[in-house]
């Protein structure tokens, strides 16, 4: 009787012990799947989103992530610039040549830095913009030095040393070679400065292979999300659209199947100097609420400020 009771009793033992571990598994399990999805830049980013930028050749698609990169690194909002934390982030440019990429970075920085002598331009009506937000605008060459200029030697604009880390290869990347200098820099550089964020692209030039090829496209996404969740970062890629008409990343389909959400941009109204205005839509559902990403971009000088359309 005695054994009896005591092999009811280690049994019981047993099952106390197994659903500890199995509560205690469950809140790990649900921490991290928390930390994933907090808010690195609340209503647009959380840690570790995938979010893929396309839209036709010409319409802007590489500025805005360039002024999302570097407006989140200084503090402000990419579309409201309001005042947010500082966000570290990683900007990754496998197409524009280091000179202009410079030039562009520091443009962007200075166009929504006060100073004096400054107009403020009237944001259009529906837009979203603080009152007293000073934009420059017209042409660079008219703007108070040290507007569009940077040492040669950096391709961080002033001010932002520690938050904006920028990889510039015009030359394009072979990422999916284990040996190659970039894939090797871009290990080393994420794994150096804790980026919350990776902007890269376009993805096209991310490697060699065909492009459009699924068993390719699948290597360079395994190996982007070892460094996403390796890292706990997000990453937010530029891609081209696919044939005329067609609203989704060119190439394989797992482009469109793979990230959280797909954005894309649709010209709307076209200036001289390009689009002035463009919606940005969904070309399928998102998979989690990001209410925060407008629906229509206004170009305001060389800055897009956003607004919703409802």
């Amino acid at each position: 009787m005695a054994r009896s009771h005591d092999t009811r009793s280690a049994a019981r033992q047993r099952q106390a012990i197994t659903g500890e571990s199995y509560t205690q598994a469950l809140r790990q399990v649900l921490q991290q799947q928390a930390q994933r999805q907090a808010w690195t830049v609340p209503g647009l980013i959380r840690r570790q989103d995938r979010i893929i930028l396309s839209g036709p050749a010409g319409v802007g698609k590489t500025q805005l992530l360039q002024q999302i990169a570097v407006l989140l690194a200084t503090g402000l909002h990419p579309f409201t610039i309001q005042p947010i934390m500082p966000v570290q982030v990683l900007l990754v440019d496998v197409e524009t040549p280091a000179g202009r990429l410079r030039q562009q970075l520091q443009i962007i920085s200075d166009s929504c830095r006060p100073g004096p002598g400054l107009a403020l331009a009237a944001p259009p009506a529906q837009a979203v913009a603080p009152a007293d937000l000073q934009i420059r605008t017209g042409p660079v060459s008219a703007w108070p030095e040290p507007a569009g200029l940077l040492s040669p030697s950096r391709l961080v604009p002033d001010g932002m040393g520690g938050q904006l880390e920028v990889l510039s290869w015009p030359e394009g990347a072979d990422l999916l070679r284990p040996g190659s200098d970039q894939r090797q820099q871009l290990a080393q550089t994420i794994e150096q400065h804790h980026p919350a964020i990776v902007i890269l692209g376009p993805v096209y030039r991310l490697c060699r292979g065909d492009f459009a090829d699924e068993e390719t496209t699948r290597q360079l996404v395994e190996l982007l999300n070892s460094w996403r969740t390796g890292h706990n970062c997000a990453l937010v890629l530029e891609a081209h659209n696919g044939r005329p008409g067609r609203e989704r990343p060119y190439g394989s389909s797992l482009w469109l199947r793979w990230p959280e959400m797909v954005l894309s941009l649709r010209p709307v109204d076209t200036g001289q100097d390009g689009p002035a205005v463009c919606d940005l839509v969904r070309p399928r559902a998102a998979r989690q609420s990001a209410a925060g990403w407008p629906s229509r971009l206004y170009r305001q000088g060389q800055l897009w400020l956003g607004a919703d359309e409802h």
